[in-house]
């Protein structure tokens, strides 16, 4: 048995509530991101999913939720409905179809890091998900942000990972971001939370991030070759 941990998934009622306070705004990039999102795929469709699984009876998913982040177009209270919405419906779908997926990872409301907080303890004690997902920028944020310290130690105290997925540079037009943008973004986020010490001050602390570690990879010599000394 293998077991993709990176596969995604948009639950339709989480999906739709947030269309909904998306139209309510007055962002027309916004509302034309989000409607990309309707369109049939394995990303929101179970009969092409299964299809395709059908293809790797060997592999197993771990659903997690791809963009956008519902901070980005929903306020505190919002994005926090719509982050339980999206995690009870990942868990049904888990409980539904153990024999298709191992398990799910939460979202959450981060533009409201107490709100944050209180649904990751709901989700991981209550619901029985395996970690929760962060963007690369929280609305601009960067990871090493102090706000997000308690997120971490909480992260460590659950001895569970956060899942790393990139969101859009504010300056990619839509359309352009998955193409160099995200790889941008996660190298970037990955340089950051390095450079910032976190793993020092957190080292229990799991990430796991996506497209294999972006330009990490071929950047490595060059990042330790450049990468800052800590300062004491």
């Amino acid at each position: 048995m293998k077991i993709d941990v990176y596969t995604h998934w948009w639950p339709k009622k989480a999906a739709q509530k947030l269309l909904e306070v998306t139209r309510q705004g007055v962002d027309p990039v916004a509302t034309k991101y989000l409607e990309k999102r309707e369109s049939k795929t394995a990303v929101n469709d179970l009969d092409l999913r299964f299809r395709f699984m059908d293809r790797h009876p060997d592999v197993l998913h771990v659903l997690t939720i791809s963009n956008p982040p519902v901070e980005m177009f929903a306020g505190p209270e919002n994005a926090h409905e719509i982050s339980r919405m999206a995690n009870d419906e990942l868990t049904e779908l888990v409980a539904t179809y153990p024999d298709r997926f191992i398990g799910a990872v939460a979202i959450l409301p981060m533009n409201d890091i107490e709100l944050a907080l209180e649904e990751c303890d709901r989700a991981i004690s209550e619901l029985g998900m395996r970690g929760v997902r962060l963007f690369t920028t929280i609305d601009g944020e960067t990871l090493d942000s102090e706000r997000l310290r308690p997120l971490y130690q909480k992260m460590c105290d659950y001895d569970l990972p956060i899942w790393l997925h990139p969101t859009e540079p504010p300056e990619v037009p839509v359309g352009q971001e998955a193409l160099l943008g995200w790889e941008y973004e996660t190298s970037k986020a990955m340089v950051t939370i390095a450079s910032s010490w976190i793993f020092d001050e957190f080292p229990d602390l799991k990430i796991i991030t996506h497209h294999l570690g972006s330009m990490i990879p071929t950047f490595e010599q060059r990042i330790r070759w450049m990468h800052p000394e800590r300062k004491t």
